[in-house]
Formats: structure tokens, C-alpha cells, sequence
């Protein structure tokens, strides 16, 4: 219950941080994302997820703080390549949310990505997770990752889509 708990309080900082106006602010929602993420797979049993959680958390401290670059970029992606292969006990499926982690990696240590940018990062990033968790039917978080999924969706096509309609 605690994990699930955990859980929920993940999905909604990612939601919350996909609503952010500035970089500064969706990175600090989710360095709490990360936090409630950690928590939560760690009373799952999901030691993959919670180690990628620790880096991807260190790593959105260090952009918020400004820190950047190629030397950080690959670091971080190295990071979460050998993490995920050493506690991964779920074979090629258990690659796609290092894959998912790396993209978003890549992604954020972009200094010249705009939010939009690092918004639709967040998106593919959670679709990775999200095809994990249906491989590995794993229900709490197929449910979680799809309400993300549309409200990130929506924030970024939609609503975004009308905001510019009504500009004109």
C-alpha cells in the first residue's frame, strides 16, 4: 500500500511538472518525482527503478543548479546504462526504461532545449516506462503512466494548440 502510495504522489509531480511555465520549476517537481519514484519501487521490489530514480534525480539537482554538458550528458547516460544492466532481471524489457531514461538524459542536459522540448522528452520518456509496465503487467503503474500520458498529451497538443488558436 505504502508503494502505491509512493506511486501516486510520482505520477502527480510528473503531471504537475508537465504544467510547469519554466525549466527551473519542472525540474524541481521533479526532482520530487524522482524522490516519491525511489520510494515507491523500492516497496515494490523494483531495484532498477530505484536506482534510476537516485541518478535521475541527482542529475535534474544538477540542471536546476545549472549544471551542464557534454562531459555531464555522458556521465549521467553511462550512469544509468550500467546501473540498468546490473540490477535488471527482466531481459530486453528491461532495457526500454534505461532507454527511456537516456533519451530524457539527453534531453535535459541540453542547454538550448526549450521547455516544449524537455515537455515532449518527459512524454516519449514516460511511453517507455509505460511499455515496460505492460510487458511486465505491472497494473499500478500501466494505470499511472497512461493518466500521464494524456495529460502530458494534452498540455502539449491540445491545450497548447488552442492557446496559439486564440493568439491569433
Amino acid at each position: 500500500l505504502l508503494g502505491q502510495l509512493f506511486a501516486l504522489l510520482d505520477c502527480i509531480f510528473t503531471i504537475i511538472s508537465g504544467k510547469a511555465k519554466t525549466k527551473k520549476k519542472m525540474l524541481a517537481l521533479q526532482v520530487m518525482n524522482c524522490v516519491c519514484a525511489f520510494f515507491a519501487d523500492l516497496c515494490l521490489g523494483g531495484f532498477s527503478g530505484s536506482s534510476t530514480a537516485v541518478i535521475a534525480g541527482i542529475r535534474n539537482v544538477l540542471i536546476y543548479n545549472g549544471k551542464s554538458g557534454k562531459v555531464l550528458t555522458i556521465i549521467f547516460c553511462l550512469a544509468l546504462l550500467v546501473a540498468g544492466l546490473l540490477v535488471n532481471s527482466n531481459g530486453w524489457a528491461g532495457l526500454l526504461p534505461v532507454a527511456a531514461s537516456i533519451e530524457y538524459t539527453i534531453v535535459l542536459f541540453n542547454k538550448k532545449a526549450s521547455l516544449k522540448t524537455m515537455k515532449k522528452a518527459l512524454l516519449v520518456n514516460t511511453i517507455g516506462w509505460l511499455a515496460f509496465e505492460i510487458i511486465i503487467l505491472g497494473i499500478p503503474y500501466i494505470i499511472l503512466f497512461s493518466i500521464e500520458i494524456v495529460f502530458l498529451g494534452y498540455e502539449l497538443y491540445i491545450k497548447d494548440d488552442k492557446e496559439h488558436h486564440l493568439a491569433k
